[in-house]
Formats: structure tokens, C-alpha cells, sequence
């Protein structure tokens, strides 16, 4: 990755974590209807990215792109993880109006706007671009955006459960080794291998379908 979107990156990184107003919407997201403060979990998914990424890279130009591709999912936040990504995507599909990539990659540009925070056109595209990509089955090594792509991926399929019983740290932290551990056996792996550890709602009850919507009118 070139050095001077590097530099772009990490600049971003400062100005979205030094923005209490940024910090404060994060706080004011909720994960499920039981809760899940986007700010904690937020927390939580950063130290991730940057503990798997150093792993796999002791030596890593790329760590701060990571961390504001995970930054951004977290601000753009889709409830319930795959089933709930799914879901939203028909609604939009339905109204004809939009796909949940381009609602959170514009949702994202809105915050920065209304934040003031102004940033190089090729740090926004890389960042429209793992919008783009998020549905991918594809994790390569090399790609920091698609390692951040799976650690949100993973996390989100248990925050889907948070506060129940599959809301287990153990087995998220598991779930995380395992993407490590095949990330350094193989260049490129299948997200859907992981995933497949990884709880999964199956269907989505007329609240939490209320609390989705609710959603897309951020």
C-alpha cells in the first residue's frame, strides 16, 4: 500500500479517536434490542485488528488502515450479523432504493461531513471499496481490508447473541485464533469456514426486525 494513503490512514485514525462527538454516537448504538454498547464493542473489535494484524505482519505499514475499516463498520453498524445484514439488504431491494453497502458507505461520508473531518479521495475510496467488498467470501494475508472485513464479520455473528448464551468471550476469542491460524497456512482462505464456528441467527422475530428498520432511518 502506497505510504502517503498510510499516512491518510493514520491521520483519519486520530482525528475519528480524538472526536469525542464521533466516540459519543458510537455510545448512543446499540448492537440488539438487550443492548451492546457500539463503543465497547468497538473497543474490543479494534484491539482485535490490531493483535491479528501484527501477528501476521510484525512489521506492518498497513495496521492503521485496518483499524479505520473497523472504525467505520462499527459507526455504520448493521445489527445481527449475517442475517441481519441480509435482511436490511432486501428492505433496501424492496424500496429500490439503495444496497447496504452503499447506505453505510454514504451514512459513513455523512458523519465525517457533519464531524468537519475532511480526508484524501483515495483513503474515501479504499474505504468505499471494503463497503463494497464486505459480502466477500475471500480473506487473503496480504489484504489487511479483508482481515477487517472478517474480524467484524465474526464478532458480529456473536454480538447478534449479546447477553445470551452464545455471547461467549471464550469462544469468540477462539474463533478469532482459528481465522489467525489459517491465515498463516494459507495466503487466501474462506470467510465461510470461520463463520461456520460462529453462531448464527436464523431468522429475525417482528421486534427485532422493528429494532433493524429502526436502522435505516439513522
Amino acid at each position: 500500500m502506497d505510504k502517503t494513503i498510510n499516512n491518510g490512514f493514520l491521520k483519519l485514525y486520530d482525528q475519528m479517536l480524538s472526536d469525542p462527538r464521533i466516540i459519543h454516537q458510537l455510545s448512543q448504538g446499540k448492537a440488539t434490542l438487550l443492548g451492546g454498547s457500539l463503543d465497547y464493542l468497538w473497543g474490543i473489535a479494534d484491539e482485535d485488528i490490531y493483535y491479528v494484524s501484527c501477528m501476521l505482519h510484525p512489521i506492518n505499514m498497513d495496521v492503521y488502515i485496518g483499524r479505520v475499516l473497523v472504525f467505520a463498520d462499527y459507526l455504520t453498524y448493521v445489527p445481527y450479523g449475517e442475517i441481519g445484514y441480509e435482511k436490511l439488504n432486501h428492505m433496501f431491494e424492496e424500496n429500490k432504493s439503495l444496497s447496504v453497502s452503499k447506505w453505510r458507505w454514504e451514512h459513513f461520508q455523512t458523519i465525517l461531513k457533519e464531524k468537519n473531518i475532511l480526508i484524501p479521495s483515495d483513503v474515501l475510496e479504499s474505504i468505499e471499496t471494503y463497503f463494497k467488498n464486505y459480502p466477500s467470501d475471500k480473506i487473503c494475508k496480504e489484504d489487511i481490508s479483508s482481515i477487517a472485513r472478517a474480524i467484524c464479520r465474526i464478532r458480529h455473528s456473536f454480538e447478534a447473541y449479546y447477553k445470551k448464551e452464545q455471547w461467549d468471550s471464550d469462544a469468540i476469542d477462539n474463533a478469532q485464533d482459528f481465522l489467525l491460524e489459517k491465515l498463516k497456512e494459507k495466503e487466501t482462505i474462506s470467510l465461510q469456514e470461520i463463520l461456520y464456528t460462529c453462531p448464527k441467527l436464523e431468522n429475525l422475530d417482528e421486534e427485532q426486525m422493528a429494532f433493524l428498520q429502526r436502522v435505516m432511518m439513522k
